[in-house]
């Protein structure tokens, strides 16, 4: 380390202080003003150290720090208002939001525009009392309001697509799914086409793992929310992926048949029913085509191919499981709970274990109620502590709707 650069010995009532270009360890009868200015001042050190070590200590401080850090959102030194924005976002500060919404507004710099917009997003609850305090007097009292408002559609259609994801990244389907992005109402089409196009910059959900699978849910939102504009955009999804295993042209043609776009979906069955195959591995051609029948909401269908399969799946230990827990979900919809249960019990027996989904599942629901419900489940709920994350199914082993 080099001489300009002091460790800070941090200790429960010991602060440090900044003098010159000498950073040196406070006293503890300072004002507490004086030493956050010095810690303000200190985020434009010389050293990243310093200024990280500056940064932590108004984190610790936090909201007695604020007032200042909002003063210093004005300062002509990029790292103090690189960081006090920073550090604004992180402690969640309300009083900050209408300096931010400002920088985020005027600012040519792009990082610090860049800060300011994900200051914003992390205490959107804040940001939505600021739009609505200024809504009343129309959009055109601000010009950062539009941007504003961008940012908030993204953060609350990124939130509800997380709400659908499990921790494994692989969401199934059920009717339903998509009951939450319609509350949010049309004004987040034009973003839930940007995904399916993967032009969409992602503002909220951080995992690359988890933005895939997002992709991959607005595509198949777009069938359940869209009209007949975004049919050209689906049929490029389809023509960029087709039927292949990991993409999104699966989703895509089944959201092309729920807008009264049949044709691929209606050749992909015949395809199946030919004993051709069609591009997905789901262990047999006769799952293939119940999962089929599930996407286009042909119940009995399902019900039928699936039933028709399990003599096939003796040596297929894990499909077995998923083809009678996709019974169990077929049989809840059509309200026979006796039958639901009966084929969630075989499923579990058989070696179904994906609890988180079980939980998010909308299918489960009318059965979540019933006693027999929580007795079948506890056998996953004991394992979960001890489980091994290898263990878990892999796409080609899991095809749950």
């Amino acid at each position: 380390m080099t001489k300009n650069i002091f460790n800070f010995i941090v200790l429960t009532a010991v602060f440090c202080a900044f003098s010159g270009d000498v950073l040196y360890a406070g006293d503890e009868k300072k004002d507490e003003q004086e030493k956050i200015s010095a810690f303000i001042q200190g985020l434009a050190g010389k050293y990243q150290e310093e200024r990280l070590q500056c940064k932590n200590e108004l984190l610790r401080i936090g909201t007695p720090a604020e007032e200042q850090l909002v003063s210093a959102l004005e300062s002509e030194k990029f790292y103090v208002r690189l960081y006090s924005l920073q550090i604004l976002g992180e402690i969640k500060s309300a009083k900050a939001v209408p300096a931010i919404v400002k920088i985020l507004s005027d600012s040519q710099n792009q990082e610090i525009k860049g800060a300011a917009r994900e200051a914003l997003m992390a205490n959107y609850g804040a940001v939505k009392e600021y739009l609505a305090k200024n809504k009343a007097a129309g959009p055109g009292l601000i010009k950062e309001f539009d941007e504003l408002q961008k940012i908030g559609y993204r953060v609350e259609l990124e939130k509800c697509l997380l709400e659908l994801i499990p921790e494994n990244g692989m969401p199934g389907f059920y009717e339903g799914q998509f009951d939450g992005l319609k509350k949010l109402g049309r004004d987040v089409l034009p973003f839930l086409i940007e995904m399916a196009r993967e032009e969409y910059e992602f503002v909220y959900i951080k995992d690359d793992y988890k933005k895939r699978a997002a992709t991959g849910l607005a595509v198949d939102s777009l069938g359940m929310l869209g009209d007949e504009s975004v049919i050209p955009v689906l049929k490029a999804v389809y023509e960029d992926y087709g039927l292949t295993e990991g993409g999104f042209g699966d989703s895509a043609a089944y959201a092309l048949y729920r807008l009264g776009q049949k044709d691929i979906v209606d050749e992909w069955e015949q395809d199946l029913k030919n004993n051709v195959d069609g591009g997905i591995n789901v262990g047999n051609k006769t799952s293939a085509l119940a999962i089929l029948y599930v996407r286009t909401n042909q119940i009995d269908k399902a019900i039928a191919q699936y039933e028709s399969s399990l003599p096939q799946m003796n040596n297929f230990f894990p499909i077995l499981g998923n083809t009678y827990y996709n019974l169990s979900c077929l049989y809840s919809t059509k309200k026979d709970i006796k039958k639901a249960l009966e084929y969630l019990r075989l499923a579990v027996e058989n070696g179904y274990d994906d609890y988180e989904w079980i939980t998010m599942d909308g299918d489960m629901k009318p059965l979540m109620k019933e006693p027999e419900f929580d007795e079948i489940t506890a056998r996953i709920k004991r394992s979960l502590p001890g489980k091994d994350d290898t263990d878990k199914k892999t796409t080609e082993e899991t095809e749950i709707y």
